[in-house]
């Protein structure tokens, strides 16, 4: 379960294109998990908030017709609910929570608006690139910290990192995984051809939260650099993988990363655990 707009979105992905389907898969159904349960779950709760998630249990149809009901089921859910409203206890808290957190994230964003521009009056100064000037205050940059200015304008949430997942053999031979293209050898000293930058531009994996926070963001990105430089230089060359970062993993399928021993396979994805301890958290 999801507010209803996100939920539509994943909706006109089943069926997207025209192709024969199998007779039991012909009509497209989409299983919606905690819809008809009394309590929402908790990892949904803390990043959507109870709200919208209520609302969208309570006005979600069992069939829903695309882009017919887009518009009106939006409406419904996202509308402000009106004085002679009648509301439970559990849905007035969820309501007052929800216009505090929109609040703080309005006040947080103008912070970062571009200023009213000051017309002067010779024209050859009324540029725009003074207007899109991000520097703040310096009370500003000591209330948010680094992090929250680098990443205010693009969006708020949280930070992700996607890497490529090759594997890097004891000799130095770099290929892909055994169940992705056959296992096949790349050269690393040389640029890929476009046909291997575009498969491994598809070996992508983003990379689970605790890699992605504090200094642990800025200790990921560095070592994963550091390994790129050391033994792929040639491929940021490619217009595929130009910019991009691939996590090598060993003949066993692992590797360390920000203090971390990663392992990835085909039966269970990405797992990881601190290098200190045996506790072990899958993704």
């Amino acid at each position: 379960l999801c507010p209803v707009d996100l939920l539509l979105q994943r909706l006109g992905r089943l069926h997207r294109h025209i192709r024969k389907r199998p007779s039991l898969l012909a009509a497209p159904r989409c299983a919606v998990l905690g819809a008809d349960t009394e309590t929402l779950e908790p990892g949904a709760s803390y990043i959507y908030g109870d709200w919208l998630l209520l609302q969208t249990k309570q006005q979600l149809p069992d069939s829903i017709t695309l882009p017919q009901d887009i518009p009106v089921l939006v409406q419904k859910v996202y509308q402000t609910p009106g004085e002679e409203t009648e509301l439970t206890d559990v849905l007035r808290q969820a309501w007052e929570n929800h216009c505090f957190k929109k609040k703080k994230l309005q006040k947080k964003a103008e912070d970062y608006c571009i200023k009213e521009p000051k017309i002067s009056k010779y024209p050859e100064h009324n540029i725009i690139s003074d207007l899109l000037c991000t520097d703040l205050p310096e009370e500003k940059e000591n209330q948010y910290g680094q992090d929250e200015i680098l990443w205010a304008s693009v969006r708020d949430g949280d930070v992700s990192v996607s890497v490529l997942v090759m594997m890097r053999h004891e000799d130095g031979q770099i290929s892909f995984l055994p169940w992705q293209n056959g296992g096949a050898a790349v050269l690393s000293s040389h640029v890929p051809s476009e046909e291997e930058s575009r498969e491994i531009a598809r070996q992508r994996l983003r990379l689970p939260r605790i890699f992605c926070v504090g200094k642990n963001l800025d200790r990921t990105i560095e070592e994963l650099e550091t390994d790129n430089s050391r033994w792929i230089p040639q491929w940021q060359q490619s217009a595929w993988l130009a910019g991009e970062l691939v996590l090598f993993l060993d003949e066993a399928f692992s590797t360390k990363l920000c203090g971390f021993h990663i392992t990835y396979t085909k039966e269970k994805g990405l797992q990881y655990r601190k290098e200190e301890n045996d506790g072990e958290q899958g993704m």
